[in-house]
């Protein structure tokens, strides 16, 4: 899939999102735990790395250039969204 950087900008706002929530809520506390969640908080420092290198009109693609963890995380996210919606 080719994302831009707006897209990719909102992956990465979209996981800052879900680390604050699953530290703040008490609701989420086992969510803390979750490897995954990790596993967010350390792709952090990749995605900033990959804005800054797209620039603002750029794009990637993530077969072309060999990034199928864009879409896992993309997939991720929308997994970990809906059910954070239904424990709070």
């Amino acid at each position: 899939m080719i994302y831009t950087f707006d897209q990719i900008k909102k992956v990465k706002q979209d996981m800052e999102w879900i680390i604050k929530e699953c530290s703040s809520n008490p609701k989420l506390l086992a969510m803390r735990k979750n490897e995954a969640i990790k596993g967010l908080k350390d792709n952090l420092f990749a995605y900033e790395n990959l804005l800054r290198e797209m620039g603002v009109h750029g794009r990637v693609d993530t077969v072309k250039d060999n990034l199928p963890g864009i879409d896992i995380t993309v997939d991720f996210i929308k997994k970990i969204k809906i059910n954070i919606a239904a424990l709070t």
